[in-house]
């Protein structure tokens, strides 16, 4: 979102955590249902990113006014984005 490639490429991305995760699973289900939370907490969820995106359009007008309002301003994330986009 910030470096302004597509939302199919940035859920793609975000759900290949499940698979670089793999290993590690039975000790995160460990973790996280020792919090009280579910097995389903150790997953990524298919619509996370695109509910996120909605959340930030309808909360805020979207993510660049949402970085503004927390201080996160145009130079910031120009930055984020020269360091990232080498």
């Amino acid at each position: 979102m910030i470096l302004d490639v597509p939302m199919d490429a940035i859920e793609y991305d975000y759900l290949l955590t499940d698979s670089g995760l793999a290993r590690e699973r039975e000790q995160l289900i460990k973790e996280v249902t020792s919090v009280g939370l579910t097995e389903a907490w150790a997953y990524t969820d298919r619509g996370m990113m695109a509910g996120l995106k909605k959340h930030l359009d309808d909360e805020y007008g979207g993510l660049d006014a949402y970085l503004d309002s927390i201080g996160f301003h145009q130079g910031r994330r120009a930055l984020v984005r020269e360091t990232l986009l080498v």
